[in-house]
């Protein structure tokens, strides 16, 4: 006795043409994979234009073959011709907004260009938002 299950159906670029894929099993036999192009007809409905019968060797065999070639034979998605751009907040703007928000004073950033006789403040800058990270801690040690 024959039994058949369906594994999958594949439309084609024409609305008139499917692909099956369907598993056939029969006693003492072993099981096969049936490749079945269905067409469309009017007054007749879907019916079988070809059918390709695969051992399960056959079967596994064209599958590695598709997968390890399916860059030659896929479509290439092609470059746009042009390139949107977003803009984003910088991203210092973005953690002085926060750090505003949270209540921190924050030194303006430094614009012109340091020289190396120039002296800075170490920390001027950080010193709004250092506290809220790492709370400063006491010399006092508890016991």
């Amino acid at each position: 006795m024959a039994d058949e299950k369906t594994l999958a159906t594949i439309a084609s670029s024409d609305p008139e043409v499917l692909l099956e894929v369907v598993l056939c099993t029969r006693e003492a036999e072993p099981p096969l994979i049936e490749l079945r192009r269905l067409s469309w007809g009017e007054g007749v409905g879907w019916f079988r234009q070809q059918t390709l019968r695969l051992e399960a060797v056959e079967a596994e065999r064209l599958l590695s073959t598709l997968r390890a070639s399916r860059i030659h034979w896929t479509p290439r998605p092609t470059p746009p011709q042009t390139a949107k751009v977003i803009p984003f907040p910088h991203r210092t703007d973005q953690r002085r907004d926060h750090a505003q928000e949270a209540g921190h004073h924050i030194a303006p950033a430094v614009t012109e260009p340091v020289s190396p006789s120039t002296t800075l403040q170490v920390g001027s800058r950080a010193s709004g938002i250092l506290p809220a990270i790492w709370p400063r801690r006491s010399n006092k040690r508890e016991f």
